[in-house]
């Protein structure tokens, strides 16, 4: 899109002289642009967070790859200058996108004078996506309560790099994930994809774990290129196995001996742990807000940025949800995060202020829950102020505004060409 700023020919403004002669003086305009984009941030795959700026390159893709976007727009105008940028969108755009999908956010949100508003997207590439460079274009744009153009957009590169030979682990699951007194064996289904750039008649996969008194390997797999394949190892549980969690690791290789992709897993053993007397709590994860406070009016989306670390010895899932908002906020949706110990991860939650909401303020909880219990908790605050301005307030701020101090400058600039013109006439 173009949102270079010019100026565009509004008028002409046509002198007649005593003489009979004339003389056309176009008058142009130009628009501040006030809309600019803040903040481009992208999470790979739920992790390696990295600020996007214009002209990069994201290199070391993968077929299969995840990309979530997190764009800040914001309108630099003046509090008092009465230039909110109104159904301003975001978009994404990508050269070739045969070989990817984007989810993007399409909602328009309306964007007051000095502040800022959050768009998400995700993009996602197929797991046949093929070697080589993806240019893609991010741009937002909206229209001021004038109807001028306002809007800001970056380049940047997306870079798929298939190795000669790459076997990537997809997915692994414990089946049960947690053993009893009861179970003599567990399953581990592994499932695999050969992201190389050719096929491979000698795929292998292994599982190994030390604590379990378990190693198999199956070999001469054959996997052609994109294609996926599942293997399912069965487990032994040895005889006085400990209680507690017991690691499990995968690996893969091409050549049946060189290594190509490893991940580590677990399973709980509960056999021998001691009932507690009362449910136990799970362990606190530790949750941070990038804002607690927040000022929006009737009808605006705003975006409550969440961050959680898993602090807990072992894999863990949580729901991250707003709870007790239903006086000023429409229901919003929760999100899920499944960490492994120490890892942190960051969601985004819209919440929409109800259009009917009165003025004053509003507190919210965000909620972790783990296991169907919650495990953290964070108090955030909405100030919902009145958003149209009497209108003897709209005309205060339309003489203190751009367009105003623009058309005196129209003003004066034809004032000074008619002296100049008269001056000249009166040397002949």
């Amino acid at each position: 899109m173009d949102l270079r700023e010019v100026a565009f020919r509004v008028a002409t403004a046509r002198f007649t002289f005593s003489d009979g002669s004339t003389l056309d003086v176009p008058l142009f305009m130009q628009r501040e642009n006030v809309l600019e984009l803040q903040d481009v941030d992208v999470e790979i795959n739920g992790q390696n967070k990295q600020s996007v700026d214009d002209n990069d390159n994201i290199d070391k893709l993968k077929p299969g790859d995840v990309l979530d976007f997190d764009v800040n727009v914001e309108n630099r105008a003046d509090k008092d200058s009465n230039l909110e940028v109104e159904n301003t969108e975001v978009r994404l755009d990508c050269s070739d996108e045969e070989d990817l999908d984007i989810d993007d956010d399409t909602d328009e949100q309306d964007i007051a004078e000095d502040s800022e508003e959050s768009f998400t997207f995700q993009l996602t590439f197929d797991e046949d996506a093929k070697d080589g460079t993806t240019g893609c274009d991010l741009g937002s744009e909206g229209k001021d309560i004038h109807g001028a153009r306002h809007g800001d957009d970056i380049s940047f590169d997306l870079e798929i790099e298939r190795e000669s030979h790459d076997i990537s682990l997809r997915s692994i699951s414990v089946d049960p994930s947690e053993i009893t007194c009861q179970d003599t064996s567990f399953q581990v289904n592994v499932e695999f994809v050969n992201l190389g750039k050719s096929d491979e008649d000698e795929t292998a996969v292994e599982v190994e774990s030390r604590t379990l008194n378990y190693a198999k390997k199956i070999s001469n797999i054959q996997v052609d290129e994109d294609d996926s394949r599942s293997e399912v190892f069965d487990v032994l549980v040895p005889a006085g196995l400990s209680p507690g969690a017991h690691l499990i690791q995968v690996r893969t290789f091409y050549d049946n001996n060189k290594a190509s992709d490893s991940e580590v897993v677990q399973v709980n053993n509960v056999c021998g742990e001691e009932e507690p007397e009362t449910p136990s709590t799970p362990s606190t994860p530790t949750i941070t807000l990038s804002k607690t406070s927040f000022t929006a009016e009737a009808g605006d989306l705003v975006s409550i940025q969440v961050r959680v670390t898993n602090t807990a010895a072992m894999l863990k899932s949580f729901t991250v949800s707003l709870q007790e908002a239903e006086e000023f906020a429409e229901p919003v949706s929760s999100k899920v995060l499944t960490l492994n110990e120490g890892q942190t991860s960051t969601v985004f939650l819209n919440v929409k202020v109800k259009p009917e909401a009165q003025e004053g303020d509003y507190s919210a909880l965000i909620a972790v829950e783990s296991d169907g219990q919650t495990v953290a908790t964070e108090s955030v605050v909405y100030a919902v102020e009145k958003g149209i301005l009497p209108s003897e307030d709209r005309i205060k701020d339309f003489v203190g505004s751009t367009v105003f101090w623009v058309l005196i400058d129209i003003l004066l600039v034809v004032a000074a060409i008619v002296i100049l013109w008269l001056i000249f006439r009166k040397k002949e």
